[in-house]
């Protein structure tokens, strides 16, 4: 990134840090399905970004990050607005992220600069914003990474196409989650979100199932890193779920009748085990 940098002005710099705040947000939360103590923090700093690159739109001086563009792009065009067919082509999915990343920025600008709202007061704003933001990102370098000649090399035709058809999940999933945000500032009908969540999806899930545990064993996770009944590699689920229940539960045995835990159903002697019960 500094390489790039040949004006010395740190704008790439700037650029990376508020893309790793929103990502590293935006991850942790999915993951974890809530909030990390940090993580208002972050979404403030990017928020902070991207007020800042809206300023510099608006006043003429735009820098050449990705973000400005799409900002410019939204101002020439808010009045008349934008067709994007989120359904069929994938560039203006990618698109229909962009451009609500845009309105939430301006519009948060409007709150603060004009409405003279106190900063705190924006703090589920800009929390809303980060992660428009941060959506943006993956669904841009997911399409992009799946458009690179190195990919198309490296990866056979089936493996395309199911990654496609992730990549199309991933996005209409995000896009009919945040439904109300797509349809205010116009970036999608209500009819293409209904058609979304109700058709779509539906039929990406359907097509994508059959090969849900090849993809999944594509990460080569071992047994001991899911440490998971329903994931294990040899499909033992029951046997597994009924070992922790009876000998790794310490509230069904009592401390005198543990037994050191051993693989569910792999045979052996229990004579031992039946004499102490």
């Amino acid at each position: 990134m500094a390489s790039k940098d040949q004006t010395g002005s740190g704008a790439l710099l700037a650029d990376l840090h508020a893309i790793s705040c929103a990502l590293k947000a935006f991850a942790s939360t999915t993951a974890a399905e809530g909030l990390e103590g940090d993580n208002y923090m972050l979404t403030q700093q990017v928020a902070r970004y991207l007020l800042k690159a809206a300023r510099g739109v608006l006043a003429g001086k735009p820098s050449k990050s990705d973000i400005s563009q799409v900002l410019r792009r939204f101002i020439e065009r808010r009045d008349v607005g934008n067709a994007f067919d989120v359904l069929s082509d994938d560039q203006d999915l990618v698109d229909a992220f962009g451009w609500r990343v845009a309105y939430l920025t301006l519009e948060a600008l409007r709150h603060r600069d004009e409405d003279k709202r106190a900063w705190n007061s924006l703090l589920v704003d800009f929390w809303r914003l980060s992660t428009a933001f941060a959506q943006y990102l993956v669904v841009k370098t997911f399409l992009e990474a799946l458009r690179d000649p190195a990919t198309q090399a490296s990866l056979d035709q089936e493996t395309q196409v199911l990654l496609h058809k992730q990549f199309q999940l991933f996005a209409l999933s995000h896009l009919t989650t945040h439904a109300t945000e797509f349809f205010a500032c116009a970036a999608a009908t209500v009819r293409q979100l209904e058609l979304a969540r109700t058709k779509r999806t539906l039929a990406l899930l359907g097509e994508l199932r059959p090969h849900a545990v090849r993809l999944v064993d594509a990460w080569q996770f071992s047994d001991w890193a899911l440490d998971s009944s329903l994931g294990r590699y040899d499909g033992k689920v029951y046997e597994d779920m009924f070992h922790r229940a009876s000998e790794l539960n310490p509230s069904t045995t009592s401390s005198s009748t543990l037994t050191p835990s051993r693989p569910p159903c792999l045979g052996g002697d229990t004579t031992t085990e039946q004499q102490h019960n």
